[in-house]
Parts: structure tokens; sequence; C-alpha cells
């Protein structure tokens, strides 16, 4: 594309929490790029089954005429409105955060990167109820001569003079259109925005902030690369740091520092100042997870070897990828095991929760260890007052059958594998004490409020519960664990647990309203949802 504009230009994106390592290693992947890439795949969608259903889209709209919402990442042109990010909006649903790319400077690197407009017009959802008669007479009344030239209008090419227009915007303007149905959805339906179409099909991390400054890089004059970037086009590596090829050797900076690097650990990750490499981070990955971080005695203190250290925990933590755990041979734990010369690291890896394991005869060195933390010794949520607690607490499951034993079974949401479900919270318990889906009711919870349920029809309380019979239990739970791919409010066993006691209840609905479920009924749906889902 032509540039056009001299003006400094940023995009807003918004990115999950924890994802600044696979941010760092890969940059902001389009649709088609993060189908390829499976570690990206698997952080964006942990759940089987929207993986699937997102490969399966992506994979349809690639072949489409109108392929442009996959090839390349998407941007807002400002930070939201914020009167219409509410608590049921995925942003603050996903605890997602903002980040923004600079754009003027991409462009500029990267001449034949396209702005791909969409949205840029508004869909008046008013059109649905109308004959074709009055349909065409609105489009026509708008200045189109058919319904396929609106299309044009709402999704083409920018010029970057068009996307400073758009910038220059008030948020509140642009998010206008925003319709209350999309809440919980659809991230920014008919609010403009445009896909950034690079040539390699992701924006790399040299263009991209966190708007949380303090999560960016530890300086601007440092970036981090990965090994992997180099190996996938050492060429268009070196190009797009603008670097000596042979300033980038991570085995002579550990001879420059002194710090031997022993066998099998490879290089992983490292910091680019002034086109030089100043830090290295070398990663062993077998039966003890090992890694050396090496720092040019001229760039320490300046955060570089922590942030290393949290790209080396952050890969500890991706573990499974090393091991099949159900595999006879798998080891029975896995730990970190660091030899530490630094004492300063030795003080970040203790606040990083290390112990020194051993300690050498002279004094000067430690062996130091983390192992991997067991799901089930993590805090888990016991109700709505926000208590947290590591002893061993009841859940429960709720169910219109009588059960003598739980027997596991397979679950999309467990990635096919055989579970049982239990939850901290009786209100979510006794509502499924009842067979209903998103067709009867909309269900969640808002910060610490109780759990609220809405029906979505006139008298779905009654038809689904009045009168019904169902069985409560209690359950121990020390076999339960959380997953990314549950709410907060739910956790499953992979073994059947044991009942604590049960309960059989001849009418759920009389049980229903007599816990601290928001039971929100249709009538008063639309004024809950407006208030934030709260009352």
């Amino acid at each position: 594309m032509t540039v056009q504009s001299p003006h400094s230009l940023y995009v807003y994106s918004a990115v999950p929490p924890n994802s600044n390592r696979l941010l760092r290693k890969y940059g902001l992947l389009s649709g088609v790029e993060t189908v390829k890439n499976a570690e990206v795949l698997k952080a964006a969608r942990p759940d089987a089954k929207l993986r699937r259903d997102f490969v399966k889209r992506t994979k349809a709209t690639a072949a489409s005429d109108r392929p442009y919402s996959v090839m390349g990442p998407s941007v807002l042109f400002t930070l939201p409105d914020p009167d219409k990010i509410t608590d049921k909006h995925f942003i603050k649903q996903w605890g997602l955060q903002t980040i923004r790319i600079d754009l003027g400077r991409l462009v500029k690197d990267y001449p034949d990167t396209i702005i791909w407009g969409a949205e840029l017009l508004p869909y008046n959802y008013a059109w649905r109820d109308m004959s074709d008669e009055e349909f065409d007479e609105e489009i026509a009344d708008l200045g189109f001569s058919s319904w396929e030239d609106f299309l044009n209008a709402r999704s083409r090419p920018l010029t970057l003079d068009e996307v400073h227009d758009f910038t220059i915007t008030d948020p509140v303007v642009l998010w206008e259109h925003y319709h209350k149905s999309a809440i919980g959805k659809k991230y920014a339906s008919n609010v403009p925005h445009a896909f950034i179409i690079t040539p390699m099909g992701y924006i790399p991390y040299k263009y991209i902030e966190y708007v949380d400054y303090s999560r960016g890089n530890p300086s601007e004059e440092y970036t981090i690369f990965y090994e992997s970037e180099r190996e996938h086009s050492y060429d268009d590596f070196v190009d797009m740091y603008e670097i000596d090829p042979d300033s980038i050797d991570p085995w002579r900076l550990a001879r420059k520092v002194g710090i031997g690097i022993t066998r099998g650990k490879e290089f992983y990750a490292g910091h680019l100042y002034k086109g030089g490499l100043v830090s290295a981070l070398f990663i062993d990955a077998q039966d003890c997870f090992s890694f050396d971080v090496v720092v040019d005695p001229a760039h320490q203190a300046k955060g570089l070897g922590a942030e290393l250290v949290d790209v080396a925990i952050s890969e500890f933590d991706t573990a499974e990828n090393y091991f099949d755990w159900d595999d006879e041979y798998a080891p029975e734990s896995y730990e970190y095991c660091v030899e530490v010369v630094n004492p300063h690291m030795k003080r970040l890896l203790e606040r990083k929760g290390f112990y020194v394991h051993e300690t050498s005869t002279d004094g000067n060195s430690w062996l130091m260890r983390r192992a991997r933390q067991n799901p089930q010794n993590l805090p888990i949520y016991v109700n709505n007052l926000g208590i947290h607690t590591n002893a061993p607490i009841p859940l429960y499951h709720g169910s219109p059958r009588l059960i003598e034993q739980f027997k596991p079974t397979p679950h999309y949401l467990a990635e096919g594998e055989a579970v049982v479900f239990g939850t901290p919270f009786i209100e979510i318990a006794v509502s499924c004490m009842r067979f209903w889906t998103d067709d009867d009711f909309e269900q969640g919870i808002v910060g610490d409020d109780p759990p609220y349920m809405i029906e979505q029809y006139p008298g779905a309380f009654e038809e689904i519960y009045g009168g019904k019979q169902g069985y409560l239990y209690e359950l121990a739970s020390d076999t339960f664990v959380r997953s990314e791919a549950l709410a907060r409010f739910e956790l499953f066993s992979y073994e059947p647990p044991k009942i604590i006691s049960s309960y059989v209840c001849d009418d759920v609905l009389k049980l229903l309203k007599s816990t601290d479920m928001q039971m929100v009924d249709f009538e008063d749906r639309d004024a809950y949802i407006q208030k934030g889902y709260r009352r």
C-alpha cells in the first residue's frame, strides 16, 4: 500500500493474561497463523471442542471470497468506550490486557502491509424486520445502489490518512452502535476496526507494547527474541533486527561472562541491544528441568535476568509438552534444577519459590530446586465471600437422578477425558438438579456477587423446576482440580469422588429460592443486564 500520512499511528488490541511469553516469541498472529501454531492455538483455545471449531471456521473463512478477517490480527482504532465494557464483556470476563501497536513504524518497515477496515459503517438491526422493498429503500437513502455496494463500503482497505481519522474519533462515537445483544457474545460487533495483514501474517513483538507499561520490555532499548525466530528464517531474522550475525552467538556471551554451559542445554531466548546479544537463556528440559541465565555485566541490574527467569518458568509450566504423564515411563515428578553462582540470582529465585537444595563446599554456588506444583495444592474458591483455603472442603453436585456411585464420563470441557463435575457454590449445584440448556437460562457470576440465573422466556423457572424432584450430593474435594476451560465455579475430578452425603428434594424450585441465587424473571432481564448483571 502507499503511505499517505506522516502521522504517528497507534492502534489497539487485547490479549489473554499470561500470554506475554508467546507474544514475545511469535508476535501477534493472524487467525491463519494461529491455526498453524499448535502452542499458540492451545493457549488461545484451551478447550478441545472450541479449538476444533476455531480451526474449522478459520479455514472456511480463509477459503472464502472475503478472507481478510483471518489474514491479519484484529485491532481497534482507539481504546474502547468504557461504558460498553461491562462485567459481561469478554475484556473483563477473560481478564484481557490491552496492547498498542506502532502501526506507523510497522507500515514504514513493511510497506506491503494491508490495513483492511471492517464494520466501518453501522448495521441497523431494524433492517431484519423490514420487507425487501423497505430494506432497498433504506439502502438507497444511505447512498448505495445495492446491498453489495454497502458491504464493499463497510469492509475495504484503508489508507493511513483514513486510519488516522478513525484514531482521533471519540470512542463513544465509534462504539455507539455496539448492540446490547452482543455483550458476552461478540467482542466489538458493529464497531469500526481493522485487520493488519502483514507479509508475514503476524505483527512482530518489536512493534507492540502493553498499555500497562510494567509488562513491557525492561527498557525500550532492549528487544527479547527467541531461538525459534532465528531458526524460522535466519536471513529474515537478521534483517528484522538489523544486526550483525556474528554478534548474536550466545555461547560466546557465556564464555565472556565466565559461565560454563553444560552439555544438553540449548539456547532458548535472549535480549538484543544495539545489534548485539547481551543476555541469554539456556534450557535443558530432560528429566530435571535445568536452565542457565547469562547477562553481560554491562547490562546487569536492568531486569533482563528476571525477565529470562520468567520465560524459563513459563516454559517449565508447559511441561506437559515434554511428557505423556500417563506413560508408564514418565517421571513421577518434575522439578527445576538450577545451579546458581550469582548471589543476586539466588535472591531472585528465592523470591520466585526456589529453595537451596545443596551449597558448594566453598559457599560460592548453590543448587536450587522448585517442584512442579500439584493443582490440588492450589487455593480453592470456597464461596461468594471470596474465602480461599488449602484445607479439604466439600463440593456439591446436583442431578435429576439418584446416583449411588459417581462414574466419570467423557466431556468436551475436559478435552474428551472422563470426569465428574463439582462446585463449591451450592446455588450452582441446586440449579443442576434439573436438566436445562442455554435456551432456558443464562447463568454466571459477576465479581463477588452471588450467582445469577436469567429466564430466556416467561415462566422458565416454573417450567423447569416447579414441583420437580432432584438430588443434591456433597462430595469430598481431594480429587478435584481446576481447568482454564471451566468457569471459576466449576471443578472436575478424573476419579470417582467420595459421596459424603446426599439429599432428595421434591420441589427444586422451592429449594433454589431458599439459596442466594439471583433469580431474574424474563420481564426483568433487560433491566438486569443493562445494570451490568446486578440488581
